[in-house]
């Protein structure tokens, strides 16, 4: 005789939700976000830009993990100027006015 499955409905829901929303890559990328330097380690920027989806071109790309780097020694910068900075080093216009 076959013993009925006992299934945990609250791990299995917690699971599940940790799998929909990416929470093992955002992990990921915090853990490994302080280890590396961004900006050189392409195995890194492959797993970010296919969790976050970027879908920009090399030189935009390189802008953005230089700055991405230099801001985790001295994060001092806001947002508004980041947004300006990535703006004047790639030509590519946001679409928030910042003034």
């Amino acid at each position: 005789m076959t013993m009925p499955t006992t299934i945990d409905s609250r791990a299995a829901i917690q699971s599940s939700l940790v799998r929909a929303w990416g929470l093992e890559g955002y992990a990921r990328i915090q853990r490994t976000v302080r280890e590396t330097d961004v900006s050189s380690d392409a195995d890194f920027q492959r797993f970010y830009n296919r969790f976050y989806r970027v879908r920009r071109n090399a030189e935009w790309q390189s802008s953005y993990y230089a700055i991405m780097e230099r801001e985790k020694a001295s994060p001092s910068t806001a947002f508004g100027d980041v947004l300006r900075e990535m703006n004047e080093l790639t030509g590519v216009d946001g679409t928030m006015n910042l003034t």
